[in-house]
């Protein structure tokens, strides 16, 4: 260990732009990267910080990878086989993350010597060969093993769509064929599940009399008829080109079925619920 490369080690570490750094140039330079949501951008940046971490540490340790970092990336990748990111996307933003790690520390100031930089040059090549076999080698068998049980592999291509964790249409549909699934385009996916509103006895359409019912009621026929148009279309301009309105009608319009219902159809969670009820009814 030598005081420089501790020095600089918890510079990166104390600085949060390190990590965000490492995750904006794989999102640019990889495009399997570049579409994710936020769920899969918050493991990207656990990801990046923890992997950060670890590599600093073995340059200032002059270390290689534990049985305990192998075991990870292979759970990695494995995750990777599962949710259809193409293993080659996955190893070159590892590539990318190591040459902004390389960057970062040769702006430190003062600047590193030689055999500091050789040091950090040697781990990284080292730590990239053998991530990268552990890796592939993890990928592929999780992949035969998907392959190989249909049923399972249909599972957790189901568990990814209802929380939402895909990277790309193309991804997931690449992914639902690999499986023997056509996803219709557009497609649309909607999980319901009963629950008990105010007792046991209450049943299916009592339940859903206390979302919609203030929308069925006589004289609001439109109000039902601009909810049902903006879910269909997703906007509310959309919504009042279809229904030959002026936009400020139709906000007008959510506006009060906000106030009777008590779920603003702008909320994503609210808007949910209403789908959800409005489907069932139908």
């Amino acid at each position: 260990m030598t005081e420089e490369r501790e020095r600089v080690r918890q510079q990166l570490i104390a600085d949060p732009r390190a990590v965000a750094t490492i995750v904006a140039a794989v999102r640019e330079q990889v495009p399997a990267y570049a579409a994710l949501d936020d769920s899969r951008l918050h493991e990207v940046r656990a990801i990046a910080a923890w992997a950060l971490d670890r590599l600093l540490h073995l340059w200032v340790t002059d270390g290689a990878l534990t049985p305990a970092d192998l075991r990870r990336f292979r759970g990695i990748a494995a995750a990777r086989a599962a949710d259809g990111r193409p293993m080659p996307a996955v190893l070159r933003a590892y590539r990318v993350a190591a040459t902004v790690l390389t960057d970062e520390i040769a702006a430190a100031t003062p600047p590193l010597g030689a055999p500091d930089a050789f040091a950090l040059t040697r781990m990284a090549l080292a730590t990239l060969d053998t991530l990268a076999e552990e890796m592939a080698t993890a990928y592929t068998a999780t992949s035969e093993d998907l392959a190989g049980d249909r049923d399972r592999a249909l599972r957790l291509l189901l568990d990814d769509l209802i929380t939402g964790r895909h990277a790309s249409i193309g991804a997931l549909t690449d992914r639902a064929a690999r499986r023997g699934v056509q996803l219709p385009a557009p497609y649309c996916l909607l999980v319901a599940e009963p629950t008990e509103v105010a007792g046991p006895a209450v049943t299916q359409e009592a339940a859903l009399g206390l979302i919609l019912g203030p929308l069925v009621q006589p004289g609001r026929h439109h109000l039902m008829e601009a909810l049902t148009t903006y879910l269909d279309t997703g906007s509310a301009n959309a919504a009042a080109r279809r229904l030959g309105l002026h936009p400020q009608s139709l906000r007008y319009r959510l506006r009060r079925i906000s106030d009777l219902t008590q779920r603003d159809p702008r909320d994503p969670w609210q808007r949910l619920t209403l789908d959800i009820a409005r489907t069932i009814a139908h």
